[in-house]
């Protein structure tokens, strides 16, 4: 899962996307990824064992997203810290931008607040804490979804 993952994030790099693009298409493909991953861990351990109870089926789906978003969160780290180290400060400056713009009408606007404030969450360090966050709540809700879906429908998990 995570090879895959990594692979199209590369290749949407090299494809020089607008920001906003190459955000929401790899969030997709990240949800894609932790769903197949899901279904097919939880699949293979309703096939070993039939008379399986939806916590165990549950915690067997989580075991591979759960790694999965650990091993993605490595790697968003060391992607925004050395391959595209130019996608934070240019998220910053971005966001002063429209600050000085607002300014003009809102004169409490503190530039500086908003620098700072932009270095703190626009970071590699906290980018890859969210991903790990975002990940595994969404590999414990298609795992439960799945786990459901498995123990529901009839002819899945089955030899």
């Amino acid at each position: 899962m995570t090879v895959a993952a990594v692979g199209a994030k590369l290749a949407l790099y090299l494809v020089n996307l607008p920001q906003e693009k190459m955000a929401m298409y790899t969030i997709f493909m990240l949800l894609l990824v932790i769903l197949v991953g899901s279904f097919f861990t939880v699949r293979k351990f309703k096939m070993i064992s039939s008379d399986i109870d939806m916590k165990s089926l549950v915690k067997a789906g989580m075991k591979s997203t759960t790694l999965f978003a650990v091993f993605m969160g490595i790697f968003v780290f060391i992607y925004y810290s050395y391959i595209d180290t130019h996608y934070f400060p240019d998220l910053i400056a971005d966001r002063i931008e429209l600050a000085k713009a607002a300014a003009v009408e809102n004169p409490d606007i503190n530039l500086e607040n908003v620098q700072k404030m932009g270095e703190m969450w626009f970071s590699p360090k906290t980018h890859a804490t969210f991903t790990l966050f975002g990940l595994t709540v969404a590999g414990a809700i298609y795992s439960f979804f799945i786990s459901l879906f498995m123990r529901k429908v009839r002819g899945f998990g089955k030899n």
